[in-house]
């Protein structure tokens, strides 16, 4: 269903196919992409040893396509970003890959100082863009898409800083502001950001377990995961004439009013 192609660099312009889904053709060991609104989308892969293309992708030189071979539209279009080597206990070499979409180029270039004025959010965003390409290479430039985003007085005032990246800033002063969402297309080789009320459709489509459910994964992070506080104090300075060792000494806390105890604990949490 899916055929994956890479491109070593941006000058490589046909690629080789790393996957095809016809049987007997090359194959990847595993692949995932995985889409969000407003969040720079990934495609996570995995290559063995006998793949004629194990030894040439290039973190952050290599790009990667893959295409829905049923509707001949492309799913991903991105470059590698992240690259791991693993060896198993039969000596069998795998690397597995991320790969991120054209969105992440924004955080490679930063704005200059500047202060805007009577300028509706399209424009704004297309002075941010021109700023973004003047500093970059010519396959990471972006073409202003469909812009349908604004607001009451179709006016913006805002200032540009130095020692914030493109992608930050677009979303620190539209976005996060003026709300909508953002999308990368690849066009023939030149990449489009559209910013829009709101991408995509709705569909009436029931997604069932053994249907047209593929796969699902869940992740559970506990280890941010707080249900217990200690609060600490000033240090309790010794007493003079105590002959207490002042090189460490305890600090105040809660316990003579919280019924001895120097927490509180998130009881529905625990």
């Amino acid at each position: 269903m899916y055929k994956v192609t890479l491109y070593e660099d941006s000058s490589d312009k046909v690629g080789t196919v790393i996957h095809y889904p016809n049987v007997g053709q090359t194959k990847l060991t595993s692949g995932n992409i995985a889409l969000g609104v407003n969040v720079v989308n990934s495609f996570t892969f995995s290559l063995n040893m006998k793949s004629s293309m194990y030894t040439k992708v290039k973190p952050r030189k290599s790009l990667i396509k893959v295409t829905n071979t049923k509707t001949g539209n492309d799913e991903f279009n991105g470059y590698i970003l992240r690259l791991n080597s693993t060896m198993s206990d039969n000596g069998m070499f795998n690397k597995s890959f991320t790969a991120v979409d054209g969105l992440n180029y924004l955080k490679e270039t930063s704005q200059p100082f500047a202060e805007i004025r009577n300028t509706t959010p399209k424009a704004f965003l297309q002075i941010i863009l021109n700023n973004h390409n003047a500093a970059t290479d010519n396959h990471k430039k972006f073409l202003l898409g469909t812009v349908n985003v604004t607001n009451s007085t179709d006016n913006v005032y805002r200032f540009l800083s130095q020692d914030v990246n493109t992608f930050d800033t677009i979303f620190d002063k539209l976005v996060n502001s003026l709300g909508g969402e953002l999308r990368t297309r690849l066009v023939d080789g030149q990449w489009y950001l559209d910013w829009m009320t709101a991408i995509g459709e709705t569909k009436e489509t029931e997604i069932r377990l053994g249907h047209n459910l593929k796969s699902q994964d869940r992740d559970e992070d506990t280890e941010s995961v707080v249900t217990r506080w200690y609060f600490y104090g000033a240090t309790i300075e010794a007493e003079e004439g105590s002959g207490e060792s002042t090189v460490s000494r305890p600090r105040i806390d809660l316990k003579t009013v919280n019924g001895g105890k120097a927490y509180i604990d998130d009881a529905k949490g625990i």
